[in-house]
């Protein structure tokens, strides 16, 4: 269940008590049945039931491939369930600038919409590499994007320095978020 603390700072989930920046990264995984904010709903309900809808999911073939790596149109295609609230009939757009996105593929609607989104972004030369594994930096970026653009709150810096990243490497700013 969910209960929240006496100064609306902190929240509890079960007994542990997170601060609120938690939560907002834990509402990116999550969807309230009532489609009211989880405060709202608080603040109504007292608790909130939640509903978990699958955004991994497997292949036509019916298998999952646990050991596969991801490419970045499966990438797209998670992160576009969530902001499309898990209706495909919110992901009508087939429309992109990448030069490489066949119109009739099964991703270029979850593409479109990470586009439009401004959480997944292309290359240099105007291609998406729909079938190119992600790299870890790329896939950083885009959790931090989507976290901001889902919250509508800008993360913090952390204080963690990588020892293999340089402050120039085109992913520094996310990759310390």
């Amino acid at each position: 269940y969910w209960d929240t603390e006496s100064d609306e700072k902190d929240t509890a989930i079960g007994n542990k008590a997170v601060d609120e920046d938690l939560i907002y990264k834990a509402h990116v995984m999550i969807v309230i049945e009532d489609n009211n904010s989880y405060k709202s709903a608080f603040r109504e309900y007292g608790t909130a039931r939640l509903l978990h809808r699958s955004y991994v999911v497997g292949y036509p073939e019916g298998d999952f491939r646990p050991s596969g790596n991801m490419a970045r149109a499966e990438t797209a295609a998670i992160f576009a369930r969530i902001l499309a609230d898990y209706n495909e009939g919110n992901l009508k757009s087939k429309e992109n600038s990448f030069t490489d996105t066949d119109r009739s593929s099964w991703y270029i609607r979850y593409v479109s919409k990470m586009q439009e989104s401004g959480v997944m972004q292309g290359y240099p030369d105007n291609s998406f590499m729909p079938y190119g594994s992600i790299t870890r930096a790329e896939f950083a970026t885009t959790c931090v994007r989507f976290t901001e653009e889902r919250t509508g709150k800008k993360l913090k810096k952390t204080s963690i320095d990588f020892s293999d990243l340089d402050k120039s490497h085109w992913s520094y700013e996310y990759i310390q978020k």
